[in-house]
């Protein structure tokens, strides 16, 4: 899975190479790179990148599910009632520089993400109790388990992972989608070893999508919790194998691989 590196901040001093590495911090999740919402938008922005269906309802672009599973399971009501969920989802976050006041209530941006996420939450809710089993049903469960994420309600969100996970299959190409939020749901919780498992299934996805970000996330807990050996033949296999040439991520491994110098 390809995802934006954040730009470099100014140039640091000359002689910061020869500062001690903090491994602590290099252990820790990336911000950038740890919340399942993230993954969501660049989703979105590169349809073309994956199988995945990008429908317009009403006008709204939103994600209704790998092709497999809307062929599988097309649902006019539930597309709809997802569709009309997400409208919440996709509000920003934030005021405008010059409020329109012809823009309806439920247009406007909310004030603060907990408050934009848990409204997603509550709209996306009657959804998956009604339409689970059906594809946009399904692809509800895992806007759900994103919102409940970014509130901090892990239980619930790995419930919801696990649910999407066993009602897609294991050939869907969103899979990777829900691996990354469980592992990280699953980190943010302490268990570390059921976290670094599921990044492990990352790299064994079918397609490539989300191989190189499973990987590099199963060595990083490996080295969390002092498997040397079997974090670095991880993070070898991302900076050497021919398969990650073009992966953004093969920096923080070789960061990461630094450390065991």
């Amino acid at each position: 899975m390809v995802m934006k590196i954040k730009p470099k901040k100014d140039a640091e001093p000359a002689d910061a190479a020869d500062a001690p590495v903090d491994t602590k911090q290099l252990l820790k999740e990336d911000e950038f790179l740890s919340v399942t919402g993230r993954a969501f938008d660049w989703l979105q922005h590169n349809s073309g990148k994956v199988t995945a269906a990008i429908a317009a309802v009403f006008g709204v672009a939103i994600l209704l599910g790998a092709v497999s599973l809307v062929q599988k399971r097309s649902n006019n009501a539930a597309s709809l009632d997802l569709s009309t969920a997400l409208k919440t989802y996709h509000r920003p976050v934030g005021t405008m520089p010059s409020p329109d006041t012809t823009t309806p209530v439920e247009e406007q941006p909310f004030a603060t993400a907990k408050e934009k996420y848990a409204a997603a939450r509550d709209a996306l809710k009657p959804v998956v109790e009604k339409h689970g089993s059906s594809g946009p049903g399904l692809v509800g469960t895992l806007y759900l388990a994103d919102c409940e994420a970014h509130l901090g309600e892990l239980d619930a969100a790995i419930d919801h992972y696990k649910k999407f996970l066993t009602g897609a299959g294991g050939t869907d190409s969103l899979r990777f989608l829900a691996l990354q939020g469980l592992g990280h749901a699953q980190e943010s919780k302490g268990d570390l070893k059921a976290a670094g498992a599921t990044f492990e299934d990352m790299t064994k996805l079918e397609g490539k999508m989300g191989r190189d970000y499973g990987t590099l996330h199963a060595g990083r807990l490996l080295l969390a919790q002092g498997d040397k050996d079997g974090a670095k033949k991880l993070l070898e296999k991302l900076t050497k194998d021919k398969e990650f040439e073009t992966s953004a991520l093969k920096t923080r491994a070789e960061e990461l691989l630094g450390t065991l110098q």
